[in-house]
């Protein structure tokens, strides 16, 4: 039974609930022949395995938008302890892309909680030269940072984490697999934390050039890496895993430019 269908240039969107099996939201494009959908392409909506439940709607602009129930990446008996369970996304503006695709972004009016802007300008990232942390200070933030693989295999930020490195969250991209990954193996020193590393395939035109837009509130990391979405869950136990870093791994990779904006609260 789907959730959503909606009509772009006579081709057909469908979202469908995921399955206990495969923890993942689908996608479903194609059009629509005698009043019957005929599917030509699938996907998943967030490739993190943690945004469940999604429904769509659009708004007074056409856009298409998205919200999620995240779910928890820690224990029933962790969520029983702490009283709570769960969280909305953010809101995603949903499209279409040429080749049978689809583009996630976040929308625009998130900019509107934008303060403390801070910029960071070009410099190279190897894997023995991972670049300057930043303690960030608070728990909800937006960055964006862009990247030019070179000789690099694999880039992406580590966030939250910790001074010495205890606790460490990896969200990259593998350009020799073309996958985003999620690298939990480290990420929190709870025995209830779920700390295994997920990746999926993801299609990207252009392997050498990547773009990390992420948020950052708590214990919710979502990003648009060039258009695909990927979302987790991180509980570090140390109150130091404030910090914010970026890395490469088989070569190096030059950041172009990476910005960071705290967050204010929307109540």
């Amino acid at each position: 039974m789907c959730l959503v269908c909606l009509l772009w240039a006579e081709k057909a969107f469908y979202c469908t609930p995921p399955t206990k099996e495969s923890r993942f939201t689908s996608y479903f494009i194609g059009g629509y022949r005698q009043s019957e959908f005929e599917p030509e392409a699938r996907g998943k909506l967030d490739l993190g395995g943690y945004f469940y439940a999604g429904t769509t709607f659009a708004d007074a602009e056409g856009r298409r938008i998205a919200i999620g129930w995240l779910k928890e990446r820690r224990s029933r008996e962790a969520s029983v302890k702490v009283g709570w369970c769960g969280c909305l996304s953010l809101p995603r503006s949903l499209s279409l892309t040429p080749g049978q695709g689809m583009k996630s972004e976040p929308i625009s009016e998130l900019r509107q909680l934008r303060h403390n802007h801070r910029h960071f300008g070009t410099r190279t990232v190897t894997a023995s030269e991972p670049g300057a942390l930043r303690d960030l200070g608070v728990r909800a933030m937006e960055i964006v940072a862009e990247f030019e693989l070179g000789t690099a295999l694999e880039v992406g930020l580590r966030v939250p984490r910790s001074p010495q490195g205890e606790e460490e969250m990896l969200i990259g991209y593998n350009a020799l697999a073309n996958e985003l990954y999620i690298d939990a193996t480290n990420a929190s020193m709870s025995p209830d934390a779920d700390n295994r590393r997920s990746a999926d395939a993801i299609r990207l035109s252009d392997r050498r050039h990547v773009k990390f837009h992420m948020f950052v509130d708590h214990s919710v990391i979502e990003a648009c890496v060039n258009g695909s979405a990927i979302t987790t869950r991180v509980y570090p136990l140390l109150k130091q895993s404030r910090s914010i870093g970026v890395f490469a791994k088989g070569g190096a990779a030059r950041l172009v430019a990476m910005d960071l904006w705290d967050m204010r609260s929307i109540w």
